[in-house]
């Protein structure tokens, strides 16, 4: 019997617009960092914890894991940080995901849309329809948790739940 996988896709808190900043360099804004630690309350309570990260090498999206990060008592430094996941397109984010260690139980993937809206609706298909969310945005500081039976290598051909999508104050639950 294989083991019971958790994905969390998440996409980074509201990031600031001010023109001497880069894209790529842009920090969250003070909301941003809010959100983020609402995703990590959301997790903890949820008793979620991941073993594994998937971060982009972006500015806010690193900032956005080192606070849930922090908040869910993880101290050591996120190893998994990469230019590739930096605005990558759903394929690429499934690549990294299934290159993910067999050992992790629960694999956090923080990036950017479109692809992780993109990805999440390649995964899920049909089941966003039973969500209040909208099926096609993952907005900043959404949280999508997807579970499996199986190896990270062998998705996305196994059948998966979507279990939860939360974002701000809209949270939507398996029915």
């Amino acid at each position: 019997m294989s083991e019971t996988k958790q994905l969390l896709l998440i996409r980074h808190g509201k990031a600031t617009l001010q023109p001497q900043f880069k894209d790529f360099d842009r920090p969250l804004t003070s909301t941003g960092e809010n959100q983020s630690r609402c995703i990590a309350d959301w997790l903890k309570q949820s008793a979620i914890s991941p073993d594994c990260w998937l971060v982009s090498a972006a500015r806010r999206t690193v900032q956005t894991a080192d606070i849930i990060r922090l908040l869910l008592g993880q101290q050591d430094t996120v190893q998994n940080v990469t230019g590739n996941l930096y605005l990558a397109e759903a394929d690429d984010i499934l690549a990294s995901i299934q290159s993910a260690p067999d050992a992790a139980s629960c694999v956090a993937v923080v990036g950017h849309n479109p692809g992780l809206s993109q990805l999440l609706m390649e995964l899920s298909g049909k089941q966003l329809s039973s969500f209040s969310v909208a099926p096609d945005v993952m907005w900043p500081a959404t949280l999508a948790v997807i579970q499996f039976d199986g190896q990270w290598s062998d998705l996305p051909q196994l059948p998966i739940t979507l279990k939860y999508v939360v974002h701000g104050k809209l949270m939507a639950y398996e029915h």
